[in-house]
């Protein structure tokens, strides 16, 4: 007999001082809504069990830990990226203090690339997911639900704690794909999961488990809120030197009518009134970003949006059909301004062709976002100065500049000492702070440059000008008045 699980989606506990530098936490830094566990949180409302989402942006640890014991659970579904593995730890081993019976599973970006490695570092989850999770969290959920008589959730109490681990180590999941889990003392590894062939077979992401009006994506990724996310495709063709491609090398479009119903279904059910296009590639099929753009006009759906693109993926005809059907602003990850570097990071662009994509987008009345590297392998503190030199010639409504950050599952930190040095643990990895240098730079000349960026690129009477003209709304007042009160705090 099926059993109705209780199953809690969870975000790690965690603020702006683990992601960003102290300059940009409180003005520039946002957080978007967690697309990736809310679609895992539908999936299993589609065979009938319960869901809840507990987004760690928003609560504390331990005002997780309460939220946890009024659920009370059967099982916890935890997102892990890198950075917030730590925090992970201290999580678990808090849930399975309260309730020893609840199961745990974790997936994300971490535990996709470190797998096996992670069951010697804590004892407190039962099985890691990897590669598509999906149908993997529903097939899971349901043999939990039926098959496994003899796992009973009690009311959270502790002193049977070694029965109810022994009962939860010793069920068969072998038959459930992509996932690693606790057999006795050790673990067993199942045949990984195939790619989802047919994404608009998946339910909508259960953005009603959450309030979207908390959310506001950081500074210069939107015009209005509330905002929210869409996903109209997976994978990525190519072989950036930085990138661990979770969804793999083969990219999978969404029939671009469906991705326009649920576009349609978010701004009549939520009232929300943009988007961001969450996927690797928006511009890869010209013929799929047409469609979709036809489609927007057609049903004349008041709404603005952005996405990522590629520079060389873009042309007029599609930029004015973009910009025509609501799009705002493109997401162009430039890297460098040496051609040079571009080989190195196998970026598989050019600099002749970077100019020429991001004036079209400019003619076409599309804002750029561009996103450069500091410290790629090979560059000298004089190279960075020039790429910092060709960003202000572009002269992009907005323009970033990380330093490069070896993630686990990347090309760039399987070969790590080729490239260059590691300065922290990888547990301490993110995008905002220097945690790497190449052979060719130092930490002092890196985060010296970085810092210089942001003054040479946001003091420019050029730019000020520009964003001055672009006013056009109070949220854009808003919005660059953030902007100044960090770049104030950056260049005292």
């Amino acid at each position: 007999m099926k059993k109705k699980m209780k199953c809690l989606f969870v975000m790690p506990p965690w603020t702006f001082k683990d992601t960003h530098i102290k300059e940009l936490q409180s003005d520039v830094a946002g957080v978007s809504a967690p697309t990736g566990i809310l679609y895992l949180a539908s999936m299993v409302k589609e065979k009938g069990h319960e869901a809840f989402v507990i987004d760690g942006a928003f609560y504390s640890h331990d005002e997780i830990i309460e939220r946890f014991k009024k659920i009370n659970p059967d099982i916890v579904g935890i997102s892990i990226v890198t950075m917030l593995w730590e925090n992970s730890k201290l999580l678990m081993k808090d849930l399975k203090k309260n309730n020893p019976n609840v199961f745990i599973i974790i997936g994300g970006p971490h535990p996709n690339v470190m797998m096996e490695k992670l069951f010697s570092e804590s004892k407190d989850f039962d099985a890691l997911a990897f590669g598509d999770g999906e149908y993997t969290i529903q097939e899971l959920v349901e043999v939990l639900s039926k098959k496994n008589k003899s796992w009973k959730k009690n009311s959270g109490k502790t002193n049977n704690k070694k029965i109810n681990n022994r009962k939860i180590n010793n069920l068969d999941l072998s038959g459930i794909k992509g996932i690693v889990y606790r057999k006795g003392k050790s673990f067993k590894k199942n045949k990984p999961r195939e790619m989802i062939k047919n994404i608009d077979e998946l339910p909508y992401p259960a953005f009603d488990l959450i309030d979207l009006h908390k959310y506001r994506p950081s500074i210069g990724h939107y015009q209005k809120l509330p905002s929210g996310e869409i996903v109209t495709g997976r994978g990525c063709p190519f072989n950036c030197l930085y990138c661990s491609k979770i969804h793999g090398s083969k990219t999978q479009d969404r029939d671009p009518i469906k991705v326009v119903d649920e576009l349609e279904y978010y701004i009549k059910k939520f009232g929300i009134k943009e988007v961001k296009v969450w996927n690797e590639l928006f511009t890869i099929n010209k013929k799929f970003v047409m469609t979709f753009c036809d489609e927007v006009l057609r049903r004349k759906l008041d709404i603005m949006w952005s996405a990522t693109a590629r520079v060389d993926t873009v042309d007029m005809e599609m930029l004015r059909k973009m910009k025509k059907a609501g799009c705002w602003c493109l997401h162009f990850g430039i890297e460098s301004g040496l051609q040079k570097n571009l080989i190195t990071l196998r970026k598989g662009t050019k600099v002749t062709t970077i100019k020429k994509a991001v004036r079209m987008t400019q003619k076409a009345g599309i804002k750029c976002f561009a996103s450069y590297i500091l410290g790629i392998p090979g560059e000298t503190y004089e190279d960075a100065l020039k790429t910092i030199e060709f960003a202000c010639k572009l002269n992009t409504y907005y323009a970033e500049f990380f330093p490069l950050t070896p993630f686990p599952g990347t090309d760039l930190y399987k070969d790590l000492n080729r490239y260059g040095k590691l300065l922290v643990d990888i547990t301490k990895l993110t995008m905002h702070h220097v945690c790497f240098t190449p052979h060719s730079m130092t930490k002092k000349e890196l985060e010296k440059v970085r810092n210089y960026a942001f003054k040479r690129y946001y003091t420019r009477p050029r730019f000020i000008l520009m964003r001055l003209l672009s006013i056009r709304t109070w949220q854009d007042i808003k919005i660059g008045w953030h902007g100044f009160r960090a770049l104030l705090k950056i260049i005292s």
